[in-house]
């Protein structure tokens, strides 16, 4: 993306700016690709909502065995090692998500912080909230791509692993908390971020987990979370394949075994 300092008041590669800086200098155009987006998104729905209809009168079950599988209860966590067309380093986590009217965080179920005692309380409910919170389930694959280390400013030196995810449904800070839950906090994830010296049973230290936080943000100034690929599906009964893009990857590992993320 071209810098802030860059001359944005013309509209030349306006598809090479930030989401900001589009909003911030055409404010008009980001709304037209907002509106746009969701005139798309309706009819997409109302297509998907028709065919099953038809499906459904026509006694046509089809491929309806994921569906059926999204309203089974999951392992939190799991793999398909049966499957030989699954990659050995994937695994799937498994968690329904809610949003709270008083949180900026995501909350899951009391149950799931009584299994991963890890997760920060900024994702717990009482019984009573739970009882209001509109959960829906959450599915995302993830594939171990590398391990690797990643120095901070003291020289301490972090274990770090790169993943690629793809969720299989769409929720509000999905990836950042499936990635805590399975032990595997985004680096520069400070809402979802437990350090083991807050975790139950350790000794708490407010004073080093604010170190630990200040080096990880000098020695990474954004969260290492990266669409590296969007798709949007054609609609029913059009003729075009979908649109798809594909970014490059900032999260370099270098001979060192070390991580560099790259500003794009």
């Amino acid at each position: 993306a071209i810098g802030d300092d860059q001359q944005t008041n013309s509209l030349e590669n306006w598809e090479k700016w930030t989401w900001k800086q589009l909003g911030n200098h055409h404010p008009n155009l980001k709304q037209a690709i907002i509106e746009a987006t969701d005139l798309h998104n309706d009819i997409f729905r109302e297509a998907l909502s028709k065919q099953e209809e038809e499906e459904a009168q026509g006694g046509i079950h089809g491929n309806s065995r994921s569906s059926e599988i999204m309203n089974e209860e999951l392992p939190t966590v799991f793999r398909l090692s049966y499957n030989p067309s699954i990659n050995e380093t994937s695994f799937f986590v498994s968690c329904e998500l809610a949003e709270h009217p008083e949180k900026f965080s995501m909350v899951v179920r009391s149950k799931i912080l009584q299994d991963f005692s890890h997760m920060p309380q900024a994702t717990s409910v009482t019984i009573d909230e739970e009882a209001t919170c509109d959960f829906k389930p959450a599915l995302t694959k993830c594939t171990i791509l590398k391990q690797s280390t990643m120095v901070l400013p003291d020289k301490t030196v972090l274990p770090i692993t790169k993943v690629q995810l793809s969720p299989i449904t769409g929720r509000r800070h999905q990836l950042r908390v499936h990635m805590a839950l399975a032990g595997y906090p985004i680096i520069g994830d400070m809402t979802y971020y437990r350090p083991k010296s807050q975790h139950p049973g350790t000794s708490s230290n407010d004073s080093t987990h604010g170190i630990v936080n200040r080096c990880i943000s000098h020695a990474c100034p954004r969260m290492c979370l990266h669409a590296y690929s969007l798709a949007l599906p054609s609609l029913i009964g059009e003729e075009s394949l979908g649109w798809k893009v594909n970014t490059a990857d900032p999260f370099c590992i270098d001979e060192h075994s070390t991580l560099r993320v790259d500003q794009l």
